[in-house]
């Protein structure tokens, strides 16, 4: 009949309507996921000294943290740090504990700690990495590098310096030139060893400024409407 034909209608109109806004619920739901890993997504290497020649070896432990500075580019908006990658020598003996943080400066040394870095432990020749779910850095701004364990006496990482003040950047970082420092008291003081700095690389994306992030969304948000208008449409004709 009539009236039952209208009454399927209605409910298969109800039943459009409300898928339509579920799917609405998840695409903006998408989106904010989409946000919040676009950094990891499109991090990558963005400045390294790991291709240059290798110059002193230097062991570290609890009584040697060595770090060395790097600064970032000139991006608006900052970097998101996602990783780093050092060069070590074989260790001497059996260290079961390293970690790499980020360090802000502080008039030439390591200041505050900005985070760690976790990864394997480096225990053989070769190039090791490390990983963060992000670190958030300035534009134009100097930081450190720092490799820290808590090993005592003979039981030391081994770390590659070079004496070369050459670099690689995507992105208009630098490495400082001859820049290894070291502490003896878990970053008390440091003192300047100076003639070399760490080999490594550092893993980042810049960040879209907000105008940037805002035509993302904006885009998004064009093909969510679109796709409703469709599925209304559908329903109600």
């Amino acid at each position: 009949t009539r009236k039952e034909s209208s009454a399927a209608s209605d409910v298969y109109k109800r039943q459009i309507l409300t898928s339509s806004t579920r799917k609405s619920h998840g695409l903006i739901r998408f989106l904010a996921i989409c946000l919040a890993i676009l950094p990891r997504l499109l991090s990558a290497q963005i400045v390294s000294n790991l291709d240059q020649s290798v110059g002193d070896t230097f062991g570290m432990n609890q009584d040697n943290w060595n770090a060395t500075s790097f600064t970032t580019g000139a991006n608006a908006g900052g970097y998101t740090l996602t990783g780093a990658t050092f060069s070590f020598a074989a260790a001497s003996n059996s260290p079961s504990n390293f970690e790499a943080r980020i360090y802000d400066d502080n008039s030439g040394e390591p200041g505050n700690s900005l985070g760690a870095l976790t990864g394997d432990l480096p225990l053989t020749a070769g190039n090791h990495a490390f990983s963060t779910t992000g670190i958030s850095l300035s534009a134009n701004t100097t930081y450190f590098v720092v490799a820290t364990s808590t090993d005592t006496g003979i039981n030391r990482f081994r770390q590659n310096l070079t004496a070369s003040g050459t670099e690689t950047s995507s992105d208009g970082w630098t490495i400082g030139n001859q820049a290894h420092v070291l502490t003896e008291d878990q970053g008390a003081s440091w003192q300047n060893e100076g003639g070399q700095s760490l080999m490594f690389s550092i893993s980042a994306t810049p960040v879209p400024e907000p105008h940037e992030y805002a035509m993302f969304v904006g885009l998004g948000l064009m093909g969510f409407v679109a796709a409703r208008r469709h599925l209304v449409s559908k329903a109600l004709s």
